[in-house]
């Protein structure tokens, strides 16, 4: 009994520990499509992890998004995970275009000593 008591806490504490981490996780990828669609290219480019960042400036990301331009976001989910001591996560967001269309893009997510990062 006291076994089963004790592996219960162990998953209590891990979903737990996971589920707290979706709030951040889901702030980061809202502020990072916020900039984009706010055409804020240096702060979207502020929001990436730094291996994306080495390899996409400010002014790719105005290339990606700027045109047609965004008109809105809508956060379709976030999923978080930890695995071997890592913790990473997924967004699915759409972004709507000032001509009416839809783009559902998938956001990979690492989270840093800074907190989450977007890593395309």
């Amino acid at each position: 009994m006291l076994l089963l008591v004790g592996c219960g806490a162990l998953v209590y504490a891990t979903v737990s520990s996971i589920s707290g981490a979706v709030g951040p996780a889901q702030d980061a990828v809202e502020d990072y499509a916020t900039a984009l669609v706010e055409q804020r290219w240096d702060d979207a480019h502020d929001m990436l992890c730094d291996e994306t960042a080495a390899r996409m400036s400010a002014d790719d990301l105005e290339e990606l998004y700027g045109e047609p331009e965004l008109a809105g976001f809508g956060l379709d989910g976030v999923h978080v995970s930890s695995y071997n001591g890592r913790t990473t996560g997924d967004a699915t967001i759409t972004f709507t275009y000032e001509q009416g269309m839809e783009q559902q893009v998938a956001l990979p997510l690492v989270e840093d000593d800074d907190g989450w990062r977007v890593c395309p």
